[in-house]
């Protein structure tokens, strides 16, 4: 006879430790949360950022899921405040939900302190809401990915990642999405290979530059050319702190200028 205890341990020991959110398996492993990530990264498509010496670029494929729909009203990028945004890659409805609660959260801060929140803060915030939802077995974690940016005040650029786990750091480069390692390889080796050859990588890089690694590094770990209207691309800069997406002339010169570099 199983009694109690004994009984969930069974059960657990036959396999069943992913049907629990909060439940480690016995080997350590959240295999729900691990599951998130498998489902953000399944979206099909890819997102790259970028940090430049005075700017920061997102880039992103644009997929639009079926022939009838208006493609206006489909986009990975979103505005938080008038100069944050972000680059979501994962599934479209927890998408929208994460970014209507990143709004909510820079929009409380605002009304409570009187100031603009800053995009390490509100990184922090997402990041601590999505831990939560990986321990609580009333909810289940969004699957979705956050890359975003925006001007500090005393350090400039900055970008940040944040994952369905709650984990965030700011960084140089970042990616995720469908070709996640492979534009994180190329990310690595553009960068460290710049600095390599003396002309101190990506800390010296202007806008124009950066934009056009960004979309070179897309381009090139997808293995194909884009048109304008295929991709996103936003930029925010020291120059002009607002968030803001390019408009399809100015990808499309962004474009052109690749091809005349290669």
């Amino acid at each position: 006879r199983v009694h109690g205890d004994t009984r969930v341990l069974f059960a657990m020991s036959e396999g069943n430790w992913d049907k629990h959110i909060s439940i480690f398996s016995s080997s350590g492993r959240l295999y729900q949360v691990e599951y998130t990530f498998r489902a953000a990264r399944s979206s099909g498509f890819t997102s790259i950022g970028l940090r430049g010496r005075d700017s920061v670029v997102l880039v992103t494929q644009k997929r639009i899921p079926e022939t009838l729909v208006d493609p206006e009203t489909v986009t990975n990028v979103f505005t938080i405040t008038p100069t944050i945004g972000c680059v979501m890659t994962g599934r479209a409805p927890d998408s929208r939900a994460a970014v209507s609660r990143s709004r909510q959260i820079a929009g409380e801060f605002e009304y409570n302190f009187g100031y603009p929140i800053s995009v390490d803060y509100l990184a922090s915030r997402i990041a601590a809401g999505n831990q939560v939802f990986s321990q609580e077995s009333g909810r289940r974690p969004l699957g979705t990915i956050t890359i975003c940016c925006g001007i500090d005040d005393e350090r400039g650029p900055m970008l940040y990642k944040v994952d369905p786990a709650g984990f965030t750091a700011s960084f140089k480069a970042c990616a995720a999405g469908a070709k996640e390692t492979e534009a994180t390889s190329a990310l690595e080796k553009l960068v460290k290979g710049d600095s390599d050859e003396g002309d101190g990588g990506h800390a010296t890089w202007d806008q124009a530059t950066t934009l056009r690694k960004a979309v070179g590094v897309l381009q090139n770990v997808l293995g194909s050319d884009f048109k304008a209207s295929e991709i996103e691309v936003a930029v925010v800069s020291v120059a002009d702190p607002s968030f803001r997406k390019l408009d399809e002339a100015a990808i499309e010169q962004v474009l052109v200028a690749i091809a005349e570099e290669d």
